[in-house]
């Protein structure tokens, strides 16, 4: 495989698992499935998120309201404790409509299971990570959200011993379902730079990968993929990616997202 044939995003408008495992095998950078979500779908998801008595603000240095939690930067713990006590504020954003994510990854593990392969959510002695992170991105700055990539944070030292830190051997890859973002801005910025333990030592982003200098990526290639409410796509994290600023201050870009990638040649596991 050349790297040409990798850094390359893959388009269509039907799901199609095997262009996902493509992804997770480390194959293609990306893909995008466009309109996969209804507009009803999508309209009903972002209801039930505004009104929803789990929603939270991230008080860190990644400004975002969201429903759910997440593994980054926090002790194991308190990420297991999290993950239980917002599993049903995450399950209700689904009321009155369809749980886009589980379908699709029923999809997906019926394809993986094809190829002798079992997808679950990642584990910590029998507790399980959260499933998905629903976030609105609230940065005005260049970006919604800085340059960074997902490598870094599997392997901080803060969750030593959780099963995502075989992921690092493999591709981790980021998931998203796009619910609302407006005509113009919400980009996917992704970069043809994987950075390595020495780049990040380097830059002092060993166990975060965030931020990325902007200056540093001004002579790497990139691609810039408009995204759209409705769409759902898929990406390798280990790669610089970010989110570019949204059309207005008032406008509004609002995912579903989580983590995935092989933990070993029979296992596929997600987390949040």
């Amino acid at each position: 495989m050349t790297m040409a044939d990798y850094f390359n995003f893959e388009e269509a408008f039907d799901f199609d698992p095997d262009l996902l495992v493509r992804v997770l095998r480390g194959k293609l950078a990306g893909v995008i499935f466009r309109q996969l979500i209804t507009p009803d779908t999508c309209q009903q998801i972002v209801t039930n998120f505004w009104a929803s008595s789990a929603l939270r603000k991230r008080t860190d240095a990644v400004p975002a309201s969201y429903v759910g939690t997440f593994h980054y930067g926090k002790v194991l713990e308190t990420y297991l404790l999290e993950s239980e006590s917002t599993r049903k504020g995450v399950g209700g954003l689904f009321e009155g409509t369809e749980n886009v994510v589980q379908k699709l990854l029923g999809e997906l593990g019926e394809q993986l299971k094809k190829e002798g392969v079992d997808l679950r959510l990642a584990q910590y002695q029998g507790r399980s990570a959260g499933a998905m992170l629903v976030r609105s991105w609230q940065n005005d700055g260049k970006f919604s959200l800085n340059p960074h990539e997902d490598g870094a944070q599997l392997r901080t030292t803060l969750q030593a011993g959780f099963e995502i830190e075989k992921v690092a051997a493999y591709s981790p890859v980021a998931a998203n379902f796009c619910l609302a973002n407006s005509e113009s801005g919400g980009e996917l910025h992704f970069w043809n730079w994987k950075p390595t333990d020495d780049d990040r030592r380097r830059l002092g982003l060993l166990e975060t990968g965030y931020p990325y200098p902007p200056e540093l990526l001004e002579n790497i290639d990139r691609m810039v993929i408009p995204i759209r409410t409705g769409d759902a796509y898929f990406f390798n994290g280990g790669n610089i990616h970010a989110v570019g600023t949204k059309a207005s201050s008032g406008s509004l870009r609002l995912t579903i997202s989580f983590l995935m990638g092989f933990s070993d040649p029979k296992t596929v596991i997600y987390w949040t």
